[in-house]
Parts: C-alpha cells; sequence; structure tokens
C-alpha cells in the first residue's frame, strides 16, 4: 500500500516538472524560435506536436482524449478492484505480451520481404 503512494506520488511529482518544464520553454523559447544551448553542439527549438508520439493523430484532440479517459478508467478501476500492485502486474504483462506480439508481427514482415 505504501509503495503505491510513493508511485503515485512519484508520478505527480513528475508530472508538475514536466508541466513546468513546458512552461519554461513556452516563455523563453516561444518568442526567440531556438537557443544555443552548446553553441554548435546543441540547440533547443520551440515546436508545437498536437498529437501524441511523434505528431501521430494529429489534430485529433477529441478522439486522444477520449482513449486518455478510457485508459485512465481502467487502470483506476482495476486499482480500486484488485489493488495498486497487481494492476501494475498486469500493466507489466500486458506491455511484455505487446513487446512479445510486435517482434513476432515485425519478424514476419521482415520474412515477408525476404521472400518477395
Amino acid at each position: 500500500m505504501i509503495s503505491g503512494l510513493f508511485s503515485l506520488l512519484g508520478a505527480a511529482v513528475l508530472v508538475v516538472i514536466d508541466q513546468l518544464i513546458k512552461h519554461w520553454a513556452t516563455a523563453a523559447l516561444l518568442p526567440v524560435g531556438n537557443m544555443d544551448l552548446l553553441p554548435g553542439i546543441v540547440e533547443l527549438r520551440y515546436c508545437l506536436n498536437d498529437g501524441m508520439a511523434f505528431s501521430m493523430l494529429a489534430g485529433k484532440q477529441t478522439l486522444l482524449i477520449g482513449m486518455t479517459c478510457c485508459a485512465a478508467k481502467a487502470v483506476f478501476g482495476s486499482c480500486a478492484e484488485v489493488g495498486v500492485q497487481q494492476t501494475v502486474r498486469n500493466l507489466e504483462d500486458f506491455f511484455l505480451w505487446l513487446r512479445d506480439v510486435w517482434t513476432l508481427a515485425r519478424e514476419k514482415l521482415e520474412l515477408c520481404a525476404v521472400i518477395r
């Protein structure tokens, strides 16, 4: 029970840090567009991503919000039903299964590419 609370607290802290960094980037980078952090090596640029990772589903915020709400409801519902630790184990199992499915699909696609 305590470790679950620490996990939730840690997640909340990370969300706050993430939001602070985004606020700083908007305030500092939006007016100038880009900023040299290490001149000639590292440059920070301001750009918007209105989708999820790599702009997938860009412009479909309603769908993204709906999917996020469904996922959150499933996770919180599972926490209430079986507890935080079992929910975390279930999520770990799901992502390991998903990784295996992705690996198998990628191998099948590579095999199809070789045969052709």
